[in-house]
């Protein structure tokens, strides 16, 4: 009695054989595969958000006000050249939006951005938790001379800042149908990213960047 004893004893302690050992590494795996993968679906999910509620909202904004007043956000009313501010400093999203603002003046929306006096910002997380800021104004090709026009010699921008490599990804995507940011063959481009595609965010580094617009 006392051999089977100890024989069940020793196969109690005996541990983990390799095979069980290998199926359980393999169950993590699938597991820290699936929590990525959410990750991911999340933080696009995140992304779309901005692109469909906050950038794209600001363009139409811009082309809403040239469709009721004739002239760009601005422009010089008695002798228009199509200039953002007459080619003066950039125009800023939250002062477009305050009492006595362009848009507001013109009867146009606003954008929701992060509510009341901050129209012109929407504050977000990328994929390591990290907060951004970002935030939209308009300006003239000439105001920020380092950026080139891919249509005309002269253009208008909505120049968005606080975009992280993933971020401007998919905004280029949603823009000009590739992810190449860094381009000049497209109407939207930034400054301070790789060339390559990144499907990371590189430690999620928030630069300006350009969306060319039609007028």
């Amino acid at each position: 009695m006392a051999t089977g004893t100890n024989s069940r004893a020793m196969a109690r302690c005996r541990g983990f054989t390799l095979v069980e050992m290998a199926m359980v590494l393999v169950v993590i795996g699938i597991i820290l595969a699936a929590v990525s993968i959410g990750k991911d679906a999340q933080r696009n999910a995140s992304y779309q958000k901005i692109m469909q509620t906050f950038v794209k909202p600001w363009a139409a904004a811009y082309g809403e006000y040239y469709s009721r007043n004739g002239i760009v956000l601005g422009d010089n009313t008695a002798s228009p050249k199509g200039w953002v501010n007459d080619g003066g400093a950039a125009l800023d999203g939250n002062d477009l939006c305050a009492a006595g603002g362009a848009l507001i003046a013109s009867g146009i929306e606003c954008p929701t951005g992060n509510g009341t006096g901050n129209e012109g910002r929407y504050v977000y997380q990328d994929h390591a938790g990290t907060v951004h800021t970002l935030s939209v104004s308009f300006v003239h090709s000439s105001v920020d001379s380092g950026q080139k026009c891919a249509i005309r010699k002269s253009c208008n921008f909505l120049r968005l800042t606080g975009v992280t490599e993933a971020l401007a990804n998919m905004i280029d995507v949603a823009v000009d149908g590739v992810a190449d940011r860094t381009g000049t063959s497209g109407k939207f481009r930034c400054t301070g990213l790789a060339a390559t595609t990144l499907a990371d965010e590189q430690a999620a580094k928030a630069v300006p960047c350009y969306w060319e617009m039609d007028f």
